[in-house]
């Protein structure tokens, strides 16, 4: 394989989708844990993300405005945006149903393995403090 061969779409390592339990409550008929399935979302979808977020400026808030559209955009399963799951929890909009699925603290993780999955790495601690510089 030559040097450029590498880069080719075929030779891409990166997984489609990531499983990960955002919740031990949501469970199946084996009663494990149904876990959520996670796609790294495209780079330019990204981009869009942080331009309608103003992912840069000096707010904690804009940080976590920019972490909940690319935790929606990343989700793939559960469907946030299905309307069947949407009405049995009262809600109209993929972010008012992830609040309702998922606690405080499920949420934050799930935020954190959306980072990684996106290239963010195990750093989101760094990149918190850049989105403040």
């Amino acid at each position: 394989m030559s040097k450029i061969e590498a880069f080719f779409k075929e030779n891409n390592t990166r997984p489609e989708t990531v499983e990960y339990i955002a919740s031990t409550r949501f469970t199946g008929a084996d009663g494990k844990p149904i876990p959520w399935k996670l796609r790294r979302v495209p780079t330019h979808q990204i981009e869009e993300i942080k331009n309608r977020t103003n992912f840069y400026a000096d707010s904690d808030k804009i940080m976590g405005r920019f972490a909940i559209e690319a935790t929606i955009a990343s989700v793939v399963f559960p469907d946030l945006r299905d309307q069947d799951l949407q009405n049995s929890y009262g809600v109209k909009k993929a972010e008012e149903l992830l609040y309702e699925l998922l606690n405080s603290a499920e949420l934050d993780f799930l935020k954190v393995k959306v980072m990684e999955v996106n290239g963010y790495g195990e750093d989101i601690n760094a990149l918190a403090g850049e989105a403040k510089n």
